[in-house]
C-alpha cells in the first residue's frame, strides 16, 4: 500500500481512521470470495465486488448491505444477523401460538380461584385438573 497517496481532504490514504493493511487484507479476501463464489456470471462477480465496497462504506446510521449475500452463511454479519434473528423470532412466535392452549388452561377461573391469597396447587393436582378438563 502506498502511503504517499493523498485523498481529496489532503490527508494520506493510510493511517489512523484510514485504510489499514488489515482492511486491505480483508478486501482482498472478500474479492477472492466474490470471484470463487460466482463462477458462471461476470455480472454476479461485479455485483459481489460492489457489495464489498458498500459493505465497507456502511455505518450503523446508514447501513448499505443491499448487495451483500443473504443467508446464515453470509460473510456479511449484518445480513446474517437479520436471517438468524428473523428465524429465532419466527420459531418463538410459532411456539407461543402452539402453547396458547396451555395458557388458556393456566388461566381457567376455577384453577386461579385455588391460587388466591398466594396458595398454589401441587403439581399432581394441576396435572389432574388439566387432564380432566382437556
Amino acid at each position: 500500500m502506498s502511503k504517499g497517496i493523498k485523498l481529496s481532504d489532503g490527508k494520506n490514504i493510510s493511517g489512523h481512521g484510514r485504510l489499514t493493511l488489515k482492511e486491505v487484507d480483508s478486501i482482498q479476501h472478500y474479492y477472492g470470495l466474490a470471484i470463487r463464489k460466482n463462477l458462471s456470471s461476470v455480472e454476479d462477480v461485479k455485483r459481489a465486488i460492489w457489495a464489498i465496497y458498500f459493505h465497507k462504506l456502511s455505518t450503523e446510521d446508514n447501513p448499505q448491505h443491499a448487495l451483500c449475500p443473504l443467508g446464515e452463511d453470509s460473510w456479511c454479519g449484518y445480513n446474517r444477523s437479520i436471517v438468524i434473528l428473523y428465524s429465532q423470532a419466527f420459531f418463538t412466535r410459532v411456539n407461543f401460538i402452539e402453547s396458547e392452549k396451555v395458557f388458556r388452561d393456566l388461566t381457567e377461573k376455577d384453577l386461579l380461584k385455588k391460587c388466591l391469597h398466594g396458595r398454589t396447587q401441587n403439581p399432581n393436582e394441576k396435572q389432574m385438573y388439566l387432564g380432566a378438563n382437556s
